[in-house]
């Protein structure tokens, strides 16, 4: 009966574990030189290899404005539908400007980035993407950025998916030792009587 037990726990860990998976994200620091797995749309973007963050290189978005045609960075992403994804990045607003403005946008979410938040220093961004905004096994990640001057510098970017609303890793040690308990509570109340 304990092993049973144990059989059942290891079988719920090891389900919630594997929903943390990467999403498979293809060249998310563009350490490759060029935009290997992304598809390049419209105009301002290029690679960069002077303010870049990883080994190599990063994606720079220079559109302005009054550009008819802001490109766009983008890459579909296998997601499960009704499971929330987590997008980390780095990025680096060369003016440090409120009225830059970079767009992330995954599903049906969106987020907006002015470029006083990442002034001048590439700066940490994680998104937690809902569970209502994915609705496919296969869900694109698309990036824009707009600037009145300099640039936009983009690197390491990666998508988890199962990341919204499920336990961290220590948390789920901690759920594990309770379910163990539960169980070895049951099996002790089952022998006395």
């Amino acid at each position: 009966m304990m092993r049973r037990s144990l059989l059942v726990l290891s079988t719920v860990l090891a389900t919630m574990w594997s929903s943390l998976a990467s999403a498979g994200l293809v060249n998310g620091n563009f350490d490759t030189g060029d935009f290997t797995g992304w598809s390049v749309s419209g105009n301002g973007i290029g690679i960069d290899t002077t303010f870049f963050k990883s080994p190599c290189c990063d994606a720079a978005f220079s559109a302005l404005p009054t550009d008819a045609n802001i490109g766009v960075l983008s890459q579909s992403v296998a997601t499960n539908p009704g499971q929330g994804a987590k997008i980390k990045f780095q990025l680096l607003d060369e003016a440090g400007s409120f009225g830059n403005t970079f767009t992330v946008t995954f599903g049906t979410f969106s987020q907006d980035i002015t470029g006083d938040l990442a002034a001048f220093a590439y700066t940490p961004f994680t998104l937690a993407v809902p569970s209502a905004d994915i609705t496919g096994i296969s869900t694109l990640l698309s990036l824009s950025g707009i600037n009145d001057q300099a640039a936009w510098n983009l690197d390491n970017v990666a998508v988890t998916i199962g990341a919204v609303g499920i336990p961290e890793p220590a948390s789920l040690g901690i759920f594990g030792v309770a379910l163990l308990g539960m169980f070895s509570t049951r099996r002790r109340a089952r022998r006395r009587s």
